[in-house]
């Protein structure tokens, strides 16, 4: 499965508020560590506006598995099939 539905299926799976304490305020695409280092920039580019990002989850998504390194990145969740379709 993948482009568009899977896509969908990452989005509905984040506007679950019991998933993330609260609706995301984004949805998009990712799976590696140069992923989450642009989503780590997003992040700062707001903080530096000034908006509150304490509670900020970067969440990644995939459907054939991430990079090693990114399942060490202690401020990204990073959400298979296996979480997506538990």
């Amino acid at each position: 499965m993948l482009g568009p539905h899977f896509e969908e299926i990452c989005r509905a799976f984040a506007r679950m508020e019991d998933v993330f304490g609260e609706l995301p305020g984004e949805v998009g695409a990712g799976m590696g560590p140069g992923h989450s280092a642009r989503l780590r920039r997003g992040r700062e580019l707001l903080a530096a506006k000034k908006y509150d990002v304490r509670d900020t989850v970067l969440a990644c998504y995939s459907g054939v598995g991430f990079d090693g390194e990114l399942g060490s990145e202690g401020d990204v969740r990073a959400i298979g099939l296996g979480e997506l379709y538990g």
